[in-house]
């Protein structure tokens, strides 16, 4: 550990027994806008349960791995401080860690990162890096650079940065304006499609108004993306914008990542509905006319794929045969007559064609009438089947 850590630490050290209990870490991450930037702003906190805990120092900043491993989770961070390469812009380029540089409570805090023990980012704040930002002289700007130094181990294994007036009591909990668990020891701001490892490791100490020696703690924490959630009101699997939407990182209930669906009341409507062409325009369509997929209803095509008789308006869909083919198209065919032109086959209004030399005509003579019993006739489409046998309207010649 670092001399001005121990410096830190010693600073505060009050004799007791109890012992100082940090929890873990927590981060709580907001989309942000600047400069036509879009941004997540990612707040570091540390949290406890003690009434009088106080952050002396952390220390041990890397990605979880090592910075070897994930060299991405060092760069990527978006600064806008009064650093005096380009103070008060928004940028990757230049920059610092300092908390005392931030600059405008309004328009920079919001978009800069900066570390800190606490307290608030300002001239005022006593937070300081240690020595382990130089890395041995291979990095003289320490913490006034724009992204997070990395090279060989173990030059910046251990970044830290401390409290260097503990007794102004800015690490403790309760002191504002630190609430009365938690203590704010770090801000990233990454841009809003960051897509880079995010989680790091972080050693703290922590002290309170009775404990003597200092606790250390690890923890880890990760930055991870925000998302824009889209609800699907018909759970289909598509959501629109218009139904609502959701920025955070887990997928709540209802919601799903695509925006793109153009009817979110139907679930049969989406972009991988198949419409079907009717070609014949009565709202029955058939494959073998064409399909599209897509989620706006194209001209002339229609959801279903049931047309019975593609090339002749049916509408009813009427098939009193049952055989999957519409009567109009075996009537238009020539395979089933209708003889009074009712749009309805013959055979199934209880006629029956037979040839004008079938044997069944033979006892006809002048007006005499001759009754015959038929039996397994087709089904009427309503009463009762008859039979009648006009020689002249139904037989023809």
């Amino acid at each position: 550990m670092k001399n001005e850590m121990i410096a830190a630490i010693a600073g505060l050290a009050v004799s007791g027994i109890a012992s100082a209990a940090f929890v873990n870490y927590s981060v709580v991450s907001t989309a942000v806008t600047n400069s036509g930037q879009s941004l997540v702003r990612h707040e570091l906190f540390a949290n406890f349960n003690g009434a009088t805990d106080t952050v002396l120092n952390v220390f041990n900043f890397q990605a979880s791995g090592g910075w070897a491993a994930h060299s991405s989770a060092a760069g990527g961070f978006w600064h806008k401080d009064n650093n005096s390469d380009s103070p008060g812009i928004l940028n990757q380029s230049f920059g610092t860690w300092a908390p005392q540089l931030v600059g405008s409570a309004t328009l920079n805090r919001p978009f800069d990162s900066f570390l800190l023990i606490g307290g608030t980012p300002a001239s005022t704040n006593t937070t300081t890096s240690d020595a382990s930002w130089n890395g041995g002289g291979a990095n003289p700007a320490g913490w006034s650079r724009a992204q997070i130094p990395t090279g060989p181990a173990p030059l910046y294994n251990d970044l830290g940065w401390y409290n260097a007036s503990p007794p102004n009591l800015q690490g403790r909990v309760g002191t504002a304006p630190n609430t009365a668990t938690q203590v704010k020891i770090g801000q990233f701001i990454l841009s809003a499609g960051d897509s880079a490892f995010r989680t790091y490791t972080l050693r703290i100490a922590v002290n309170n108004a009775t404990v003597s020696t200092p606790v250390f703690s690890d923890g880890s924490f990760t930055f991870f993306p925000l998302l824009t959630w889209f609800r699907d009101l018909d759970a289909d699997g598509f959501g629109a914008a218009s139904s609502g939407t959701l920025v955070q990182f887990g997928q709540p209930a209802g919601y799903v990542l695509s925006n793109t669906d153009c009817n979110d009341t139907n679930a049969a409507i989406n972009p991988n509905t198949i419409w079907y062409r009717d070609l014949d325009g009565d709202g029955f369509g058939t494959a073998s006319d064409g399909a599209l997929t897509q989620c706006i209803t194209p001209a002339g095509y229609v959801l279903n794929n049931t047309d019975n008789c593609p090339s002749i308006a049916n509408p009813l869909q009427e098939d009193c045969n049952t055989n999957s083919i519409g009567d109009l198209c075996e009537i238009a065919a020539g395979s089933l007559f209708d003889c009074d032109l009712d749009g309805r086959p013959d055979i199934c209004e209880g006629a029956v064609l037979i040839a004008s030399t079938s044997g069944l005509l033979a006892p006809l003579s002048g007006a005499a009438s001759i009754n015959y019993l038929f039996t397994a006739l087709p089904r009427a489409y309503a009463g009762t089947p008859q039979l009648t046998i006009d020689v002249t309207a139904d037989l023809g010649s």
